[in-house]
């Protein structure tokens, strides 16, 4: 699927809703809970960050989830609307696989021991490429790349259960660019992490930025990232503002994130 001068993220009219089992006796009846996202439209350019904001629950996760496919490929639920990611709709499109997409867009979920298989953190990053039967010497090349850029090659043999939280993050986010996909996905990326890892991933960022990678971060801390070329507000399930950092006021985000 070529990606050249297609716009990497389309999002039409999409409106999603869970769906909840009840259970009644012996029997189990599937209902729809009420809408985690309602009329979404939404265009992301090539190389730019954007930063979701909002409170819990307002649906940026949940967003998230459809860009990436997660949602409806692994997540059911009543989806209406159209995801496209570099012109391809991918969220009524059943021939397109979660693995077809994972070499386009990335996602770095919260909690990083979620996405970390191996027991070594070479072998962890090496794992994406492996299964895409990528050549032997390539993925030597590149897991050796990712582990300097990532500033890991002091733990390159360690037990990713031994590193610290900063660490397990710097090597998800290897995981995740191993596979070498244009729009990376990051969600919450900095909450649990001090001052000092804030900044070195705020300096990931905008490595990643200046490699020409389209980035979308969903994150309560928002205003590390005010180099963002965007800010996007979601209230409700819905946009309730987008705009570059300083045309949103700062009063308003203050008033929806902590009401």
């Amino acid at each position: 699927m070529s990606t050249e001068k297609r716009i990497p993220i389309e999002v039409r009219n999409l409106t999603f809703a869970y769906e909840r089992d009840e259970k009644s006796g012996t029997e189990t009846t599937t209902t729809a809970v009420p809408p985690a996202l309602s009329g979404i439209d939404l265009t992301i350019e090539s190389g730019t960050v954007v930063v979701l904001i909002g409170p819990s629950g307002s649906g940026k996760t949940t967003l998230c989830k459809c860009l990436t496919g997660i949602i409806p490929k692994l997540i059911k639920g009543n989806l209406d609307g159209e995801v496209l990611i570099f012109g391809r709709e991918i969220a009524q499109d059943s021939s397109v696989e979660i693995s077809m997409l994972s070499t386009q867009i990335g996602f770095v979920m919260q909690e990083p021991d979620h996405q970390i298989v191996m027991t070594t953190v070479e072998d962890d990053i090496a794992f994406g490429p492996e299964n895409s039967m990528m050549p032997s010497p390539e993925i030597r090349a590149l897991v050796d790349h990712l582990i300097a850029d990532m500033g890991l090659e002091a733990k390159a043999e360690t037990n990713p259960n031994n590193l610290s939280g900063g660490e397990k993050q710097r090597l998800t986010v290897a995981g995740v660019l191993a596979m070498e996909p244009e729009i990376m996905v990051f969600d919450e990326p900095v909450s649990s992490l001090d001052a000092v890892g804030k900044a070195h991933f705020v300096e990931i960022v905008k490595e990643l930025k200046a490699a020409g990678k389209t980035i979308i971060i969903v994150e309560h801390d928002y205003e590390v990232f005010d180099f963002a070329d965007r800010w996007i507000l979601i209230k409700d399930g819905r946009v309730a503002a987008d705009a570059i950092p300083s045309a949103i006021p700062k009063t308003l985000l203050e008033r929806e994130l902590w009401r």
